[in-house]
């Protein structure tokens, strides 16, 4: 009896192993090397590359389903871009050094669909040794002669009570002196030019005071502004400054005031099949349900197609208002979704997002 029960499960491990030879190993990523030493590189050389050999040691194809790298600068592939069993290739990886400088450490991680091990790392190190920078470096935008650092300035989270002050840096390429003049600038800002007048080979720097709740201009937007010069080549230069003008509702906590509150009866609305051409409309209601006064600062449309029409901006606690929304279907095609946003004093809720869909054909 004794020598039948060994038999059996002499003969339950033999199946149990064939069983999982059969089922085979899958893919199997397998790397010698998992990182690189480039020592000392030249940021004026340009970019610098490396090959780890890899190999398929499984029973299938092995695909590389992603490289993510630690930076911009850093990129990877695998050559061939897939392996068959036993098939041998590299994972080559490229560094572009420049704007970087002394000792530098990057990584890269390969996803696979080896199912044992899907996720492996490489890595390298790199000593750069900086280039001599030019104006270029410093001031990469050019417009005529006039170099800036850069021609755009953003005002993120700017409260309504808030005025910021940034700076615009500048550098005359001119071999004469450039006049600088922000012309008809809006009352919510202030400029200064500093100088007045660069001299050829001279930086400057153009000063702008922006004040939020002077400026009325709720939400997301892109000020654009021309800066006058006698620059023979392109005297007008156009400058912008994107913010994001948010209600400071501080004031509302500190005297515990009696505060709005905005709830739509629908954020979303489907037009269904329309033709070219059609003009359609739908009207969001909403209700103040708050203790407050609900004003309504703006509504945006993301496109001009759309047009939104409020029959009042003041709501009364407990009281109802319509936001009729028209949207022209004009030189337009296929499933479509657009959106206006509401901006109130609502602190709960300052900024809300309405959509539609609308699926415009022929038929």
């Amino acid at each position: 009896m004794g020598v039948l029960r060994r038999f059996f499960a002499l003969f339950f491990l033999i199946s149990l192993c064939f069983s999982s030879f059969s089922q085979g190993t899958g893919p199997i990523l397998e790397l010698t090397t998992f990182r690189h030493d480039f020592g000392n590189i030249l940021e004026s050389k340009g970019s610098v590359s490396h090959v780890f050999p890899v190999e398929n040691t499984g029973d299938d194809t092995l695909r590389i389903l992603k490289f993510k790298t630690s930076s911009m600068n850093v990129q990877a592939e695998m050559i061939p871009s897939k392996l068959p069993p036993k098939g041998k290739g590299e994972i080559r990886i490229t560094f572009d050094p420049r704007d970087e400088s002394g000792k530098i450490e990057k990584f890269i991680s390969i996803r696979s669909n080896d199912l044992a091990n899907p996720i492996r790392q490489l890595g390298f190190i790199a000593v750069v040794q900086p280039r001599d920078k030019t104006v270029a470096d410093f001031y990469p935008v050019q417009i005529g002669n006039l170099r800036f650092k850069a021609k755009h300035l953003a005002f993120d989270q700017f409260k309504n009570t808030e005025k910021r002050i940034d700076t615009f840096k500048v550098y005359n390429a001119w071999n004469k002196n450039m006049k600088l003049e922000v012309r008809d600038p809006p009352l919510f800002t202030q400029w200064k030019c500093i100088p007045a007048e660069l001299k050829p080979g001279q930086q400057g720097s153009i000063i702008v005071q922006y004040d939020a709740g002077a400026s009325k201009n709720w939400g997301l937007n892109l000020d654009n502004f021309n800066l006058l010069t006698n620059d023979s080549i392109e005297p007008e230069k156009l400058i912008s400054i994107g913010v994001n003008i948010i209600e400071d509702f501080s004031y509302a906590a500190e005297k515990k005031v009696k505060t709005p509150r905005i709830e739509f009866a629908a954020l979303t609305h489907d037009f269904g099949d329309i033709k070219p051409g059609i003009e359609v409309e739908h009207t969001f209601t909403f209700t103040n349900k708050g203790e407050g006064e609900l004003v309504i600062r703006r509504i945006k449309a993301s496109c001009g197609c759309t047009v939104p029409q409020l029959d009042k901006e003041t709501i009364k606690p407990g009281e109802q208002a319509n936001l009729k929304v028209k949207f022209n279907s004009t030189a337009m095609s296929g499933q479509l979704t657009k959106t206006v946003t509401v901006i109130s004093n609502d602190p709960a809720s300052p900024v809300i997002s309405l959509s539609f869909t609308v699926n415009v054909g022929d038929k």
